[in-house]
């Protein structure tokens, strides 16, 4: 697999296709050129004010979300996300794979990671595409259960406990899609 689970922070950072997997574990800081070299435990100093604890139980629900410069919608999706996952009673993790932003993308997403570490960050240095994004969400992603979504808030998050509880009837795959589209038919 491309990314190993252990020994490696919840803040990722995958380089290009040729050192991707081979120790690249320096975060970009907000700045061109900045680097914010990765330890063990990067966000140690922070474990006594977090607001929210990681817990040690296991993960039941992932939720991969693949991410290109849409800072403007990120704080809204967290908050649908988590109130939506937090409805269906099960340990969850978010997984926001940045494919590449050159926005603030990375910088809002820092934030929420720092108060939120059930928010798990890949960030890529470029843009590689939504399949390789997917890709590196689904590398990562512990739960049984996994459940990808637009950033964009097209897809409604509120869905979810729907889809697991689909999941429930005995179903293996359930997959959902948009009634009234809000995007532009061509680019």
């Amino acid at each position: 697999m491309g990314l190993q689970r252990q020994g490696r922070s919840r803040l990722e950072e995958y380089g290009d296709a040729k050192t991707r997997g081979q120790g690249d574990t320096g975060t970009r800081g907000p700045g061109e050129g900045e680097t914010i070299p990765a330890s063990p435990r990067p966000f140690a100093s922070l474990e006594g004010r977090l607001r929210v604890s990681a817990s040690a139980q296991p993960v039941d629900v992932s939720v991969v979300v693949p991410l290109l410069n849409e800072e403007e919608c990120i704080e809204e999706l967290y908050r649908q996300l988590t109130a939506a996952l937090d409805a269906t009673g099960r340990a969850y993790e978010i997984i926001v794979v940045d494919d590449g932003s050159t926005d603030g993308s990375f910088a809002i997403l820092k934030q929420l990671h720092d108060l939120d570490p059930r928010l798990k960050v890949i960030r890529f240095r470029r843009n590689f595409g939504q399949t390789a994004a997917f890709s590196a969400g689904f590398d990562l992603a512990q739960g049984d259960i996994v459940i990808t979504i637009d950033a964009d808030l097209q897809n409604d998050p509120a869905d979810i406990p729907m889809l697991i509880a689909t999941l429930e009837e005995g179903y293996d795959v359930v997959s959902g899609w948009r009634i009234n589209r809000q995007d532009k038919l061509l680019s």
